[in-house]
């Protein structure tokens, strides 16, 4: 990660909870994100990991690339199925 970047400036910051409601806000959290395609979710790291320290046309590219590689896939393919269909 950059070190001259604050993470809320980053967009990486979620929201501010209380310290006290800090693990339930991370279970709930955790439980929004594995209700996806598990490899829609492992490219999104991907491309957040290698995209962190690029130029923003070279991220986008990264992005780009990870959309790419899970559209194949089933998981991915149903739920851009429910969701076209609401």
């Amino acid at each position: 990660m950059r070190h001259d970047v604050h993470p809320g400036q980053l967009g990486l910051v979620n929201a501010v909870v209380p310290a006290g409601d800090l693990l339930a806000a991370a279970r709930d959290l955790a439980a929004r994100i594995v209700r996806h395609a598990s490899t829609a979710v492992a490219a999104c790291l991907r491309a957040v990991t290698r995209g962190i320290n690029l130029p923003i046309d070279e991220g986008l590219a990264v992005e780009a690339a990870a959309f790419a590689s899970t559209v194949p896939t089933d998981g991915v393919r149903d739920g851009l199925h429910r969701f076209l269909s609401r």
